[in-house]
C-alpha cells in the first residue's frame, strides 16, 4: 500500500507554487498543482488529496466560493495568501480553515502541512492532554522562538500540547477549536490587537 502522503498546490503564481512544490517533494509528498478550477476539478475527482494549500483568490473564482469548491469538509484546506480577508475571523471559522498563512512564512507552511497529515501523532498527543495535560497556545511572529519555547515545553511537561501560531487571526481560529489551559502571546505581531487578545 502506498502512504506517501499528497498535497494540492493552488496558485496562479507559477515560480512561487513551482518553488514550494519542490520543498514538499524533498520533505516526501507527493505534489499536484492548479490554477484554475478545471485543474483543481481534475485533481479532486482523479486523485487522493490529503491536504489542500491555495490562495485566497484565483482569476473568475474566489473567496468563499473557491473554498466550497475544495471540499474543506473532506480535507484540511490551508489559506496561503498575502491577501487580506474581510472579517476574516469568522470566515475562516465559518468555512472551517485548518490555517491562515501568509505567504512569506513558508517555515510555518511545512511544519503546519507536516502536523496535519501525521495523524497517528497527532491523535497520540491529543488523547494524552486529555488524560493528563495541558493545551497551551503560543502566539510568536517568530517561528525560530515558538520552536525554542514550544520545544523547551513540551520536554519539560510530558502531555502537554503546544498549538503555535504566528498571527492574531489564526490564533483566535485555534483558540475556538479546544478549550486553552494557558495562552502565551507576543502582542506585537499582525492582527492582534488588545480587544483580539482579550477574545482568546
Amino acid at each position: 500500500m502506498n502512504d506517501q502522503k499528497t498535497v494540492l498546490l493552488i496558485d496562479q503564481a507559477t515560480d512561487s507554487r513551482s518553488l514550494l512544490a519542490i520543498h514538499l517533494e524533498g520533505m516526501g509528498f507527493k505534489v499536484f498543482e492548479a490554477e484554475n478550477l478545471s485543474q483543481i476539478n481534475s485533481v479532486l475527482n482523479n486523485q487522493k488529496v490529503d491536504v489542500v494549500v491555495t490562495e485566497w483568490t484565483l482569476p473568475g473564482l474566489g473567496g468563499e466560493p473557491l473554498i466550497h469548491a475544495l471540499g474543506q469538509d473532506k480535507r484540511p484546506v490551508i489559506l496561503f495568501t498575502e491577501q487580506v480577508i474581510d472579517n476574516a475571523v469568522v470566515i475562516l471559522r465559518r468555512l472551517r480553515i485548518a490555517a491562515l498563512i501568509p505567504k512569506k512564512r513558508r517555515s510555518d507552511l511545512l511544519t503546519q502541512i507536516s502536523k496535519l497529515t501525521r495523524p497517528t501523532f497527532e491523535s497520540t498527543t491529543s488523547a494524552k492532554g486529555q488524560i493528563f495535560g495541558k493545551h497551551i497556545l503560543l502566539l510568536e511572529d517568530s517561528s525560530m522562538v515558538r520552536h525554542f519555547i514550544q520545544r523547551a515545553i513540551e520536554k519539560e511537561n510530558r502531555g502537554w500540547t503546544v498549538i503555535e501560531t504566528g498571527d492574531g487571526p489564526q490564533a483566535l481560529v485555534e483558540a475556538s477549536r479546544r478549550p486553552l489551559d494557558l495562552v502565551i502571546a507576543d502582542l506585537e505581531i499582525p492582527g492582534l490587537d488588545s480587544s483580539t487578545f482579550l477574545r482568546l
